[in-house]
């Protein structure tokens, strides 16, 4: 596996048609909301491994849970998802400027709801730590994008708030890239490093062999899914 290296727009296509496919649950996240959801990750407040996002991807429920068709699929889509997380890494690392989101268009204008509710839902997953930026005064506005558009009290706020549905699409296009490198810069003190930007490769195993976290359960109940050395 070659994490650093860019996904083709074949790719990016692969994983976008998959994620869209009937192999996946319900609540699994479009790419436009992985790529907002891998950004969250990426420039939070603190490293979190591979092993513990990457469940929160397909959305999963007690009726509705991500069975795999083979171990081939998982490790081919697996690594597409690694190296789009691993492309932002290298924008942060490089030069933060760079950032761009990725965005659907509705022939108009551009739709960042997708991109929002995925950021919100990596904030969700370590919230207790977010909470220190959402608490600060000094940047009361800086998550204000991906509040509007990537919750539901938001949306709410958005449709009673005649000052919000004045700023055109493009302004918040424009407002969503700056708060997230608003938001790169808040954390960098909290943080003492980037994501480290090597992940190991994926070791090949069946289903049914046991799984590489020691719980002692076949791979097929545990771990599939993940990255299991992560």
């Amino acid at each position: 596996m070659n994490i650093n290296k860019k996904l083709s727009k074949k790719e990016m296509n692969i994983l976008e048609e998959f994620l869209l496919s009937e192999h996946v649950p319900k609540r699994c996240m479009v790419f436009e909301e992985l790529d907002g959801f891998l950004t969250s990750i990426v420039i939070g407040p603190e490293t979190i491994m591979p092993s513990i996002w990457l469940g929160e991807i397909w959305g999963e429920e007690n009726d509705d849970e991500m069975i795999w068709d083979s171990d081939e699929k998982m490790m081919e889509i697996t690594e597409l998802i690694l190296r789009q997380y691993q492309s932002i890494v290298s924008v942060f690392n490089e030069n933060k400027n760079y950032f761009e989101p990725v965005l659907s268009f509705d022939g108009k204008s551009e739709i960042i709801s997708f991109w929002a509710i995925g950021f919100y839902r990596g904030i969700s997953l370590y919230f207790p730590a977010w909470k220190v930026l959402m608490e600060d005064e000094d940047y009361v506005d800086i998550l204000l994008p991906i509040v509007i558009y990537g919750s539901e009290l938001g949306y709410k706020e958005l449709e009673n708030s005649k000052e919000l549905q004045k700023i055109s699409h493009e302004k918040w296009v424009e407002m969503l890239v700056n708060s997230v490198l608003e938001i790169y810069n808040y954390w960098i003190p909290f943080r003492k490093e980037m994501p480290q930007t090597h992940v190991n490769p994926i070791p090949k195993i069946g289903r049914n062999d046991p799984c590489l976290c020691g719980s002692g359960k076949k791979f097929k109940r545990c771990c599939l899914g993940k990255i299991p050395n992560a």
